[in-house]
């Protein structure tokens, strides 16, 4: 009896060993390796690390880069959506950075990096650059009881993939992974007459839900009215009436994570003109 016992725990310990074995092996020749080992195993913050040190060591190209989106969205899915994968800095101002794909009618997009602090209790420098030290963006967030907002100049590329270094006031830093994302096919209004078609990413555990909101603007481009949510579930029909002041209706969709204390959202916005609707007005 204790010798087929015993012959049970040594199958039982090869078999682990096995298959520990199969895993540390599984990816061997690519050089994500590390990062797939620490996501199998559950350690995301070793993952994320490992992550930025590929990246760093590899640069953009082809052996990485088609693999960022699934490790980045399979880090977040195991970090609370990023919330765990660095330390959150608790006197970090609540900042939130927006990277927004914007078109016009004759669906010509740009670019921009946006910063939102919901307040900063004194003036705040800040320097965005990638892995490589190329400055993206930089200013200074002005003091404010109220919601401040700076925007990048207008680029008309999305900012690359990758790691970012956010520094504020030349002393901290913070480490953000923008992930790739194709924000611009999220609302398409142009390929059916009446209807927007909705593509938005589907909802990943632990991050807020997507979110699509309409407003009405002026010809100065002033919000006429509150911004209104609309249902993500289907396609949105264009509105048949509209204020009789309005020059067109904007249309956002936004996608939320974290990085730390850092919110990042990825935002699409397109506008169309009132000419494109029924001519009717309230």
């Amino acid at each position: 009896m204790r010798f087929v016992l015993l012959l049970t725990v040594i199958f039982f310990l090869t078999f682990i060993v096995r298959q520990t074995v199969a895993a540390d092996n599984f990816f061997r020749n690519t050089p994500l390796k590390p990062v797939y080992d620490a996501l199998i195993n559950k350690h995301p913050q070793l993952a994320y690390r490992e992550f930025y040190s590929a990246l760093l060591k590899q640069g953009r190209g082809n052996a990485i880069e088609k693999h960022c989106g699934l490790v980045g969205i399979e880090i977040l899915r195991q970090t609370r959506c990023g919330r765990d994968t660095v330390y959150a800095d608790v006197n970090i101002p609540p900042l939130k950075v927006v990277l927004a794909a914007r078109s016009n009618p004759r669906q010509q997009y740009v670019y921009q990096v946006l910063i939102e602090a919901e307040h900063s209790e004194h003036p705040t420098t800040f320097t965005l650059k990638d892995a490589k030290d190329q400055l993206w963006f930089s200013g200074t967030l002005p003091t404010s009881a109220s919601p401040v907002i700076l925007a990048s100049p207008e680029w008309f590329a999305p900012l690359p993939s990758g790691f970012y270094t956010l520094t504020l006031n030349k002393k901290k830093q913070y480490l953000l992974f923008v992930l790739p994302c194709n924000v611009r096919d999220w609302l398409d209004p142009w390929s059916s007459k009446g209807i927007v078609h909705l593509k938005l990413p589907d909802h990943l555990e632990g991050c807020p839900p997507v979110t699509v909101f309409q407003r009405w603007f002026g010809k100065d481009f002033a919000t006429i009215g509150v911004p209104v949510p609309i249902k993500t579930d289907q396609d949105f029909l264009l509105p048949e009436k509209y204020p009789a002041s309005a020059a067109g209706l904007g249309l956002s969709a936004s996608f939320y994570y974290f990085q730390g204390g850092v919110e990042i959202e990825l935002r699409q916005q397109i506008s169309i003109p009132v000419s494109w609707l029924p001519e009717q007005h309230e």
